[in-house]
Formats: structure tokens, C-alpha cells, sequence
């Protein structure tokens, strides 16, 4: 064993074995038994849920950067740390509802998700229960580009993807879609794609060379036109809308204006505020859904 080996565990009485300096023991307590065992500062506990070689996108998951890292620095980061440590700063890891009952276990955590968070009793929101908050708002640019590249890894491994595909062009055009709405583009694509290889007559039946089928720039503008975004706003409405300008009959006018920049500043560099409603009202036929737009 010193020189590389390995063997299978064993819990026999009879069995033996070379210590080495390489070797890693694990001691597990007894429920009953009166030894009190202290965890190391220097080594992580065995049974760890995350090791600290542990990534997200080995997952496939990307495009999350700034949520995962909150959620990481929250939830994750104090269990790739020797358990003797923590021990030392007196803290208890983030879990979640109380789950352990009165002998805190601390390979538990509770995750949970939901779109009506506004649903949910604030006793459970509190620390102890769930926590950590996290929203996940829609992916920024360079989050789609990361999106994109994971949909379409396969087809770029398979060469199945024409070099006339640019992701970054495709992450532009993909402005306010959502994860998935970017991976229903990327299978109405492929829709395409495999249309160009079908044979209609009596009989449906593929063409030849469909071996050679690739998933073109031409699939995926095609596919733009058939998924569409649910928070999508109409840039060409917009400026069919206001083409002849917004005329500000009133100084009242400029100030509604300034207050509502000093919103949208708001939720743009604000790391508490992700989210702002402001309640539009006023008579008819005075511009409220052109303001909506805006």
C-alpha cells in the first residue's frame, strides 16, 4: 500500500493494514458511546456536502455568476473549512425550517424555489429556516453568452454548428429572454436545422446527407422569430410611438421625469433594490402605457 496500492474496506477484527503518512482515517462516535471527539482545524470533515474543489459549472450551470457567488458566500463557503475551525468562531452552518431537531446535523441544507415568494409565511423566512434570499433576475449579456455556449457545447463538439454562428452576436440579439426561453431558441434552431433534411412525399423521409447536418446563422435567426421573450418590450411600437417626439407642456412634467431617472438609478446600482413598482395614474388618452414603455 505504501507504494500505491489499494484494497477494498474492511471492518474485520482480523484485517491489518501499513499506516502511512498518505493514509486518511475517519472516526465516527457512537450515539452512546461517553468519548468526545474534536473536529480538526487543519482538515475538512469527510463527509462534507461540498468539497472544496466543488464547481457550478461542472453542472452545467452558468450565466448565475454574481447569484451563485452570494449563495455560495452564504450557504457553501463555511463548510469547505475544517469543522475545528468553525468550532472556533461559534458559529452554525446555514441550513434551513430546523430540521436537525435538538442535535444540530450539519450535513443538512434545505434548498427551496419558488415564483410567488410573496406567498410564502415570513416565519419561514427568518434566520434558522430559509434564510438566505436569492433572486434570479434575467441573465445580463455576458451571462447569455455563457448560456449559449452551454446549449450549443454538444453541437460545437460534434462539429454540428456551422462557424457562421456567433454567440456574441446571438447574446446581443437575445436581449431580456430568460435561461430557458435561450434554450427553447436554441431547439427551435435545431428545428430548423432538421427541416432542411426532410423529404415530403408519400412516404416522410429524411434526405441523404443528413449526416452532414449542421445548425446554421440562418436556423437561429428563423428561431428569433418564433421564440419570443415574456418581458420582451417592442423597440420598433416604441418608436413608431414616440417618432414625433415628447412634448413637455408643463414644469410638472419635468420633475415626474427626474423622479422617475432617480427610480431607475435606483434599481440599477442599489444591491438591496432589485425590483421598484411605480403606480401610474391619470385621465385617459394622457400617454400612461407610453410611460409603461419607457
Amino acid at each position: 500500500m505504501a507504494k500505491g496500492g489499494s484494497g477494498p474496506t474492511v471492518s474485520t477484527p482480523q484485517a491489518r493494514g501499513i499506516l502511512t503518512k498518505q493514509k486518511i482515517i475517519t472516526f465516527y462516535k457512537d450515539v452512546k458511546s461517553s468519548i468526545k471527539l474534536k473536529g480538526s482545524a487543519k482538515r475538512p470533515a469527510a463527509n462534507s456536502i461540498i468539497t472544496p474543489d466543488f464547481k457550478f459549472e461542472d453542472m452545467g450551470i452558468r450565466g448565475l455568476d454574481t447569484e451563485f457567488s452570494a449563495i455560495f458566500r452564504r450557504a457553501f463557503a463555511s463548510r469547505i473549512f475544517p469543522q475545528g475551525l468553525i468550532e472556533n468562531l461559534g458559529i452554525q452552518h446555514v441550513k434551513g425550517s430546523l430540521l436537525d431537531g435538538v442535535e444540530q446535523l450539519n450535513n443538512i441544507l434545505l434548498i427551496g424555489m419558488t415564483n410567488r415568494m410573496d406567498m410564502i409565511d415570513d416565519a419561514l423566512l427568518r434566520p434558522g429556516r430559509l434564510e438566505v434570499h436569492i433572486e434570479i433576475s434575467l441573465p445580463d449579456q455576458r451571462g447569455r453568452v455563457q448560456i449559449l455556449k452551454i446549449h450549443t457545447s454538444k453541437m460545437r463538439g460534434n462539429n454540428a454548428i456551422d462557424p457562421d454562428v456567433n454567440v456574441l452576436e446571438l447574446a446581443t440579439l437575445t436581449k431580456n429572454f430568460s435561461r430557458a426561453e435561450i434554450g427553447g431558441l436554441v431547439k427551435s434552431a435545431s428545428s430548423f436545422a432538421f427541416n432542411r433534411h426532410v423529404k415530403f412525399g408519400t412516404v416522410v423521409g429524411i434526405s441523404d446527407d443528413v449526416e452532414n447536418m449542421k445548425v446554421n446563422c440562418s436556423d437561429f435567426m428563423k428561431a428569433l422569430d418564433e421564440v419570443k421573450p415574456g418581458f420582451e418590450v417592442s423597440e420598433g411600437e416604441l418608436e413608431n410611438t414616440i417618432s414625433g417626439g415628447i412634448f413637455h407642456f408643463s414644469p410638472y412634467v419635468d420633475d415626474i421625469l427626474k423622479d422617475s431617472l432617480l427610480f431607475v438609478d435606483l434599481v440599477r446600482t442599489s444591491k438591496t433594490t432589485s425590483l421598484l413598482s411605480v403606480l401610474l395614474h391619470g385621465p385617459l388618452d394622457q400617454g400612461k402605457p407610453l410611460w409603461q414603455q419607457l
